[in-house]
């Protein structure tokens, strides 16, 4: 590698450009999978022995890339959307609401629009119950 190569995405561009599509898979797999070690050990004190460790992870990185090839290429056509006005007699109202899992309370809002697509109100509320 040259010298050059000094940040992590210019060392992950040469890794790119140097090794095979499935060696830089297996490059990152095993990467992503030493973080999460370190992360179980640092902060949940979990440390598998090194011989059981490799072997779970090697089989895991190889049953995810089996798994990767066997899915089929859905290409998904999503049509052309815009924004349409209502009819000269309506206004288009759009709500929202939004939830957080585990906690309680939400989050709406609303927006009403006239024909011309001018903003006529917009609305925002939050709870939360204790």
């Amino acid at each position: 590698m040259p010298t050059t190569v000094l940040a992590a995405d210019d060392f992950l561009w040469w890794l790119w450009k140097h090794m095979e599509k499935e060696e830089l898979l297996q490059f990152i797999g095993f990467s992503w999978l030493i973080w999460q070690r370190r992360n179980n050990f640092v902060f949940q004190q979990k440390h598998p022995a090194d011989h059981l460790w490799l072997s779970w992870a090697v089989d895991f990185i190889a049953y995810q890339l089996e798994q990767q090839q066997q899915l089929p290429l859905l290409v998904h056509n999503k049509p052309s959307v815009s924004w349409q006005p209502p009819p000269s007699d309506f206004h288009l109202i759009n709500t929202d609401a939004s939830l957080k899992l585990g906690h309680l309370g939400c989050g709406l809002s609303a927006i009403i629009r006239n024909p011309a697509g001018d903003l006529v109100v917009v609305k925002l509320s939050t709870s939360t119950t204790r």
